[in-house]
């Protein structure tokens, strides 16, 4: 099987030979990028992919969509854009549900220009044609990918490298909001050195795990 593919896993917090999974699930097609898929508030799953193409960009932003717990994924929706295709070679994108119900998209851009935004108002039937006029700090990636997802606390946290250009990839830095997004007044830097694709995930106790190249 090629192209993006899903794997679930049953009871990972228990003893490792009694760990099961299923079968790889098919969510996008071969040289498609992905990040992990987001829970949204009507109990789909939702997660994007593109189509590399080479340095000449890819193609535009797909939203795939599963009602089954991720059994199955089906192409739901097209996310347009306003950035050049050079700009645009991987569609590692992050998407989150704002509080009044809003989704919002976030995906890489290439040589430090920045990140692109869009939003969908109907539960990702549709999205805003995407645009890259966010603030910096903290919407910046020289290149890499970046994670942003909701706490259990309801803030928001977003984690990128922001300084570097290509795979000059430094300052890897967390970023919290607790206005949904509005402003991102609390930082932390985790690792000045060079370091690439961050992700995070959140315990039941509250604890935050993250990890990075």
């Amino acid at each position: 099987m090629t192209g993006t593919q899903m794997i679930k896993f049953y009871d990972p917090a228990g003893p490792l030979d009694e760990i099961t999974y299923t079968a790889p699930v098919k969510t996008g097609p071969p040289m498609s990028i992905a990040c992990k898929p987001t829970l949204i508030s009507d109990g789909s799953l939702l997660s994007a992919y593109g189509t590399t193409l080479g340095q000449g960009g890819t193609s535009d932003t797909v939203i795939v969509r599963s009602t089954d717990n991720g059994r199955t994924f089906v192409d739901y929706s097209t996310i347009k854009s306003t950035t050049d295709n050079e700009y645009r070679v991987y569609a590692e994108t992050s998407i989150v549900e704002k509080r009044d119900g809003t989704l919002w998209a976030l995906r890489r851009l290439e040589y430090a220009m920045g990140i692109e935004q869009s939003f969908s108002t109907d539960g990702g039937r549709t999205w805003t044609k995407a645009t890259n006029d966010l603030p910096v700090p903290p919407f910046y990636t020289p290149g890499s990918r970046f994670y942003m997802a909701r706490l259990k606390s309801g803030n928001l946290l977003f984690v990128t490298n922001m300084q570097g250009r290509g795979t000059d990839r430094r300052d890897m830095t967390v970023w919290l909001s607790e206005d949904d997004g509005e402003s991102w007044p609390y930082s932390l830097q985790l690792d000045p050195t060079q370091s690439s694709y961050p992700d995070f995930y959140q315990g039941d106790d509250g604890t935050i795990y993250l990890v990075h190249d």
